[in-house]
């Protein structure tokens, strides 16, 4: 009888971690369902926020449905993770980066980076500043990632950024470029970009001299 009992809490105990991962991989599978449905928004609102809560332990599960494949679901998916905001969810955004050929969900991907101010990211971004993904055609769509990327550098605070984001401004001397570079500059707060900061405040452009003067 106790070797039957043994038996029985030994099948119960190593059971129960898989079945509490199966029961929350369905789940944020039934509400991403009801999230990408044609129901009312209320609904889906509804299903977004059941997701939220539930926290950190559904991002692993929400990742696997991030693709090119559905833009608008993976935007969503995204901007859950971004909301539920745990540090363990950057290392799998950090590889949807290198999956995604869509502008919209790379920066959105940079953007929970600089958000979670994950210092290992630095590198990822960096290396996005200087080389511009192969997918990015458009000068628009290499604009709107290196802004994004300006800003998470920023946002993370990692003075191992400065000398890139001096030399990116160097190279790219537009004043939007300039002005995000400048604040980005500002909140990392480094002795190197001194001389930088006080050359933008002989500037022309307003947008440039005050974020230099931040």
């Amino acid at each position: 009888n106790r070797a039957a009992a043994f038996i029985i809490c030994a099948i119960f105990f190593s059971a129960g971690p898989v079945s509490g991962s199966d029961d929350m991989a369905q789940s944020v599978a039934d509400e991403l369902a009801e999230l990408k449905s044609d129901r009312a928004e209320v609904y889906r609102q509804n299903a977004r926020e059941k997701i939220v809560d539930m926290g950190a332990k559904a991002v692993p599960h929400l990742a696997q449905y991030l693709s090119d494949d559905n833009e608008d679901l993976s935007g969503s998916i995204l901007d859950i993770i971004g909301e539920i905001n745990d540090p363990g969810s950057a290392s799998l955004v950090l590889r949807f980066m290198d999956q995604t050929a869509s502008v919209e969900l790379l920066c959105d991907s940079i953007k929970i980076l600089g958000n979670l101010k994950h210092a290992g990211a630095v590198p990822k971004l960096v290396s996005t500043l200087n080389d511009s993904p192969e997918t990015l055609l458009f000068a628009k769509d290499i604009q709107n990632v290196a802004l994004a990327t300006i800003w998470a550098l920023g946002e993370i605070g990692s003075k191992s950024a400065v000398p890139h984001l001096l030399q990116f401004a160097k190279s790219n001397n537009k004043v939007i470029y300039l002005t995000a570079v400048a604040d980005a500059l500002g909140k990392i707060n480094d002795a190197r970009s001194l001389p930088f900061l006080l050359d933008q405040l002989k500037h022309r452009d307003t947008s440039v001299r005050v974020n230099a003067a931040r």
